[in-house]
C-alpha cells in the first residue's frame, strides 16, 4: 500500500519536531485527518541490569486517566498485554472476540473506558531496535459503531503508519541521521516500498531477482533497526534517508 502525500507531509513535520510535545501535536494532526480524537502511547525499554525505562503519553480525559491510575487498571488493560504479546497485528476495541475473553478485572477496566466514551479505538503494537515493547491506542470518541468501523476499515493502515512515524520521531537521537547509512540500492528499493510496490514488482522494474530485492530490504531493516517494512520506511522518512 502506497504512502500517500498526507503521510509524506507528516513525515516532514515529524522530522522538524524537536520535542515530544511537538511530535505529539503532529500525531494529533495526523490521526485527526482520519476522524480520530484521542491517543495514548506507551513503550517500555529493557536495559542491561534489569533496568526498565517507560515513556507514557496520553491525551484522554483527565477524569478517565485519574480513575484508571487510582484503580490500578494499568495491570488489567487488555490493550497493554496485547501490545506486549503481539508484535504486528492491529486490534480493535469493538472486537467481540476480544471482549468475550476478558477476565473480570479486564472487563472492569474496559467498562471504565466505556463510561468516558472510550469504546471505539484501534490498538497498534510498536517495536524498536533495542529490547522492549509497547504500542498506541487511537480513539474515535463521539463516533457511532458504524462510523468507527467505516473509518477503521478505510484508514487503519494509514493510522498504523502515523503511529509508527511518531514512534520513530521520539526515539530519534541527535545526529542519528548521520550515523545510519543505507546503500544507494537500499534507498532506491525502500523508496519503491514506500510507493506501495511489492518485491516482485520492484524486482521487475529494477531488473533484479525478487530474492535480491528481499535481501536489500532485509539489509536496510537491519541497518535501521527496523522491525518490519513499515517500520523501515517510517524511520527512513523521519531520518530523511529517502524522499518519495
Amino acid at each position: 500500500m502506497r504512502w500517500g502525500n498526507d503521510l509524506l507531509d507528516l513525515a516532514e513535520r515529524f522530522r522538524e519536531a524537536d520535542r515530544i510535545d511537538a511530535a505529539w501535536d503532529v500525531l494529533k494532526l495526523g490521526i485527526g485527518n482520519y476522524g480520530a480524537t484521542n491517543a495514548g502511547y506507551a513503550f517500555l525499554w529493557r536495559r542491561e541490569g534489569g533496568y526498565e525505562e517507560t515513556l507514557l503519553h496520553l491525551d484522554y480525559p483527565e477524569a478517565y486517566v485519574s480513575d484508571f491510575d487510582r484503580y490500578g487498571h494499568v495491570n488489567h488493560d487488555w490493550s497493554i498485554s496485547y501490545c506486549v504479546g503481539e508484535p504486528e497485528k492491529v486490534a480493535f476495541g469493538t472486537d467481540e472476540r476480544i471482549i468475550s475473553r476478558l477476565n473480570p478485572e479486564q472487563l472492569e477496566a474496559e467498562r471504565l473506558g466505556w463510561d468516558h466514551d472510550i469504546r471505539h479505538f484501534v490498538v497498534i503494537p510498536l517495536r524498536a531496535a533495542e529490547p522492549g515493547a509497547g504500542g498506541m491506542s487511537v480513539c474515535f470518541r463521539g463516533s457511532t459503531r458504524k462510523e468507527f468501523k467505516r473509518a477503521a476499515s478505510v484508514h487503519v493502515e494509514d493510522i498504523r503508519r502515523t503511529a509508527q512515524l511518531f514512534h520513530c520521531a521520539i526515539r530519534r537521537q541527535p545526529g542519528l541521521g548521520g550515523l545510519v547509512e543505507l546503500s544507494p540500492r537500499e534507498c532506491e528499493i525502500l523508496t519503491w516500498v514506500s510507493a506501495g510496490r511489492s518485491s516482485k514488482v520492484i524486482a521487475h522494474r529494477l531488473n533484479l531477482s525478487t530474492r535480491t530485492v528481499e535481501h536489500h530490504i532485509a539489509s536496510a531493516q537491519k541497518r535501521l533497526g527496523a522491525h518490519n517494512r513499515t517500520h523501515a520506511v517510517a524511520k527512513a522518512l523521519v531520518l530523511n534517508l529517502i524522499q518519495p
